[in-house]
């Protein structure tokens, strides 16, 4: 068995999840990107929830421009919350394809989903800020706190929104 496969208790001392943190800080290339993209949904469906967790934060961060054929209405019904966050974060990326899953996504029953929609909210581009306008009031109107400021904090910092 080689030695970056295998486990020490219950915890996985797999390097693929840092491999694949590795290739995508290191992707310049649309194709090396859409390696790094693919090779994360092949890790969606590990059993080690490190390796979900790895490859949701890569498929998050990888850049909208090799995510927008990804099904982040998919993402959203996985039981993962690193991989509801990941959709939460495409959703976003993707307002034009996926803004009724963003709506939905606002009542996530975990806040570290909705959290992290309404961060994600606050650092699009200012010319997309019309997209995700309804998006964050509906956020700002979160029963926890941690959301409301996380969808507030463009507002504080810009006073726009």
């Amino acid at each position: 068995m080689p030695s970056a496969s295998f486990k020490v208790g219950s915890v996985s001392a797999s390097l693929r999840g840092q491999g694949l943190y590795l290739a995508a800080a290191s992707a310049t290339a649309l194709e090396e990107k859409q390696w790094v993209r693919d090779q994360a949904l092949v890790l969606l469906h590990s059993d080690d929830n490190a390796l979900v967790q790895a490859a949701a934060v890569t498929l998050s961060a990888i850049g909208s421009d090799v995510t927008g054929d990804i099904d982040a209405n998919l993402l959203a019904t996985h039981q993962h919350i690193g991989v509801r966050q990941a959709s939460a974060v495409l959703s976003v990326q993707h307002m034009e394809r996926h803004q009724d899953l963003a709506m939905r996504l606002t009542k996530d029953s975990d806040v570290r989903v909705r959290r992290t929609l309404a961060e994600a909210a606050t650092h699009v581009a200012w010319e997309r800020a019309a997209s995700v306008a309804a998006l964050l009031d509906v956020l700002r109107g979160d029963a926890r706190h941690s959301v409301r400021a996380a969808a507030i904090s463009r507002k504080v910092s810009s006073g726009a929104v």
